[in-house]
């Protein structure tokens, strides 16, 4: 795509000042931008496609499938061979690495598995004394590559490195000759090597394993040479053209196979809306425009036919390319998307057609424009039309239900998830910095939170789980578009034979009991336990099927 320009990556991936909020700055084109938008987006600027750098644990959560990888990185940390010291000892060095990463070297190793073949891999985190080879790193590498051979797994490395760390002197240039003496026995035991190159890979790092890979891909925008320009022009005063050891110059001397964006180093994401409605529906019929404003390429509406039913759809739809995510405001609906929302279930009232709402939004856009036109209230008046509309209403959630946004079109009958799908109140990361006050803490958010489909059921929030094939549904979207196509055809012929008061009576029941709480003691009595239950303590009820 255009957007990726042929720069370096950016150094810097916030302003110190913008550290803590949901924004953060671009430094190329100087844009806020969203901090969601930038990660979903493969931490590549929405607005100019700059590339921001990706940690270790960024990069190996971009490239395997979801669940698989397993640790292998062991707690080794260098001996500081020659008391090396410059500006300040190696020991400070290490510490103060140590502190800013919360790694103990410059590399991450494990198991897992790309597209559901089995893989061991190695990744280098430049944060960590700048990517640098020293004895641990030159032991990990080779750790991953011996449980390649072990497990008969294909290796991956992904390099960003400096070369080989000076504080560690020949000890660290010997680990050149470490690492490709243990990839001998990969080749050996005819298992394949994919090297991945991103920005810097040079140096030792680049003049020994990261040279040796059966496939040698380089990621778009990185830097691949063993002496830097600078080291170049100050020694033999030579001039150098301007795309000297860049991705593009490496391809055309035939020094690498491929040179791949990003997005495209990632196992294929999840099907989205319009992958269903293609697969599981015939013949959507979009319909465009709120009537008052414009159109939101975030929020679909529609007619189609499911198994020879006429059905009204509602879909939150993402985009694949960054492009494709500007137009579609990454999945985010703006007030013009749910006054759409309120017109196609106004058309489904009056047709007495079944309206289907398939969800994926992280949530609603939450930009100015949007607070101008009261985006509030126009998530509640989607609410309000999808309580009181007299069709039967089945919604599913395919991906991401991102807070207020997904629930505008996801208050139905009948509740459904797939089972790799997540529904929460907030986002794991906007609870760890509201919750923990610290953005690393998402993983024990989302823990907390509790927004996976199996637990949501017991919970009784949702009414079904649609399986997905082992890895996922983009591992075979027909087998999950045909499981999808025959949950939403039984669902929907047990709500068609309700009449329709009744079916709103049961809807009305359904979200008037929604909660947890129980009487509080009297005055100076003493409290209940937690799980007492009394005649003021509602239980919740799984909803009508």
């Amino acid at each position: 795509m255009s957007l990726f320009k042929e720069r370096q990556y950016l150094r810097i991936r916030v302003d110190r000042e913008a550290d803590d909020s949901l924004w953060m700055k671009c430094k190329s084109c100087g844009e806020l931008v969203f901090k969601r938008r930038v990660r979903e987006n493969n931490n590549v600027c929405p607005n100019c496609g700059e590339y921001f750098f990706l940690t270790a644990q960024e990069r190996i959560e971009s490239l395997l499938d979801p669940g698989t990888f397993e640790d292998l990185t062991e707690r080794l940390m260098t001996d500081d061979p020659v008391a090396f010291a410059d500006s300040q000892p190696y020991a400070e060095r290490l510490r103060e690495a140590h502190e800013k990463t919360g790694l103990l070297d410059a590399m991450v190793i494990g198991r897992g598995a790309i597209e559901g073949i089995p893989v061991a891999l190695g990744v280098m985190d430049f944060r960590f004394i700048g990517g640098s080879m020293g004895s641990v790193m030159g032991e990990h590498i080779c750790r991953a590559i011996e449980a390649a051979i072990a497990e008969r797994r294909a290796f991956v490395l992904v390099s960003s490195s400096g070369g080989a760390r000076i504080q560690e002197g020949m000890f660290s240039l010997f680990q050149m000759a470490k690492t490709v003496t243990v990839r001998r026995r990969l080749a050996e035991a005819g298992l394949p090597f994919l090297s991945v190159m991103t920005y810097p890979t040079s140096g030792g790092v680049q003049a020994s394993i990261a040279a040796l890979g059966d496939i040698l891909i380089a990621e778009k925008g990185a830097l691949i040479g063993f002496a830097g320009r600078r080291v170049i022009q100050q020694t033999l005063s030579q001039d150098l053209p301007e795309h000297f050891q860049t991705e593009s110059f490496a391809l055309e001397r035939g020094q690498i196979d491929r040179v791949v964006r990003r997005e495209e180093l990632r196992h294929p994401k999840r099907p989205y809306a319009l992958d269903y409605l293609e697969a599981a529906f015939e013949g959507f019929y979009e319909l465009r425009g709120d009537r008052v404003t414009g159109d939101d390429r975030a929020l679909l509406a529609g007619l189609a036919r499911l198994d020879g039913r006429s059905v009204v759809v509602l879909a939150q739809q993402k985009g694949r390319t960054t492009e494709e995510n500007k137009e579609r405001y990454f999945g985010m609906p703006r007030p013009q998307g749910f006054r759409k929302a309120r017109r196609a279930i106004e058309l489904a009232d009056r047709f007495r057609f079944p309206l289907i709402s398939l969800i994926d939004t992280p949530g609603a856009y939450p930009g100015l424009e949007a607070e101008e036109q009261n985006v509030g209230a126009t998530i509640a008046e989607s609410l309000q039309a999808m309580a009181g509309t007299r069709v039967p209403t089945v919604a599913v959630v395919i991906g991401e239900g991102g807070s207020g946004g997904a629930l505008a079109i996801g208050l139905a009958d009948c509740v459904l998830m797939l089972e790799n799908a997540i529904f929460s109140v907030i986002s794991p990361e906007g609870a760890a910095s509201i919750l923990w006050k610290d953005k690393e803490k998402a993983k024990e958010a989302a823990a907390a939170l509790q927004m996976t489909a199996d637990r949501l059921l017991a919970q009784g929030l949702i009414d079904g789980v649609v399986g997905e094939p082992i890895g996922g549904a983009h591992r075979d979207l027909a087998k999950t578009a045909a499981a999808l196509k025959a949950e939403l055809v039984r669902r929907l012929a047990e709500l068609e034979a309700i009449p329709a008061d009744e079916r709103l009576a049961r809807r009305f029941a359904r979200y008037r009991t929604i909660g947890r709480f129980h009487a509080a003691p009297a005055p100076h009595a003493a409290p209940p336990a937690p799980n007492a239950t009394t005649a003021a303590d509602p239980e919740v009820t799984p909803p009508p099927t």
